[in-house]
């Protein structure tokens, strides 16, 4: 049991965040971002 707690992967930061977008009231129901990285929110 003790070997596969070993194998467990770490913590690892993989970038920063970048704010593109703040919404004031209703929230959108979903987000996608292209393979191209253009980015499509769906509103309520």
């Amino acid at each position: 049991m003790v070997s596969q707690l070993q194998k467990l992967p770490a913590v690892e930061p993989l970038g920063t965040l970048e704010s593109v977008a703040h919404f004031d009231g209703a929230m959108p129901t979903g987000v996608t971002v292209s393979h191209q990285g253009r980015i499509f929110v769906f509103p309520v």
